[in-house]
């Protein structure tokens, strides 16, 4: 009899202690939910991050370039296309950090699977995120959270991407994250402009 309301008792524990937990997971979404930015400034944000404007003098002499900064690093990128892309630049960047990037809707499963399992054994937990987690992060939150490992800004960056996966196409989020992830030393926030500075060729299509 003892042990029968014992059971009762923790299973009636076990229950509020779920509700309660449940209360506070909602009532957190919901307020992170209100806050997200909107997606389709992503388009309007790569055009403008980087953008550099050239100084001339009245009579046409050239004076100077400002570069835009992001936080204390400046930025100087050369818009390409996906097309002027090398197919091996591409290929080597899905293969090293989002192998199935053309096989899920900005969440990789598998990727959070293992992250979970990680955790559970001590280890560090590092990498799972995907293309378009890694492009929502460095655009749509980067002014908000500068990097910054917080639940809300995974939470949001989890929404973002899902948003993002249904509204742009797998070609065009390439594209994106290829003009606006940081690559390297010297400000060089897009893969030609990276390539470039480090073996004085391009990333872009050699033409034969």
């Amino acid at each position: 009899m003892i042990v029968l309301r014992f059971l009762k008792f923790l299973t009636s524990f076990l229950l509020a202690a779920l509700l309660a937990a449940a209360g506070v997971v909602t009532t957190y979404a919901l307020k992170w939910g209100r806050e997200l930015p909107d997606y389709r400034e992503l388009d309007n944000l790569t055009r403008s991050l980087g953008s550099e404007t050239k100084i001339f003098a009245r009579d046409g002499a050239p004076l100077g370039t400002l570069i835009p900064k992001v936080g204390d690093q400046a930025i100087s990128r050369t818009i390409v296309t996906l097309g002027e892309i090398s197919p091996f630049m591409v290929g080597a960047l899905i293969s090293n950090e989002d192998r199935r990037f053309f096989e899920h809707y900005g969440l990789d499963p598998y990727g959070l699977g293992r992250q979970v399992q990680r955790a559970a054994r001590g280890d560090s937990v590092q990498g799972g995120s995907t293309l378009t987690n890694q492009l929502v992060k460095n655009t749509l939150l980067l002014e908000e959270y500068q990097q910054a490992r917080t639940p809300d800004r995974k939470f949001k960056e989890w929404i973002l991407s899902v948003q993002v996966e249904r509204s742009f196409t797998k070609a065009e989020i390439l594209q994106t994250y290829l003009n606006t992830i940081y690559w390297g030393t010297a400000g060089r926030w897009n893969c030609t402009g990276s390539t470039r500075r480090r073996r004085r060729t391009s990333a872009r299509r050699r033409r034969t």
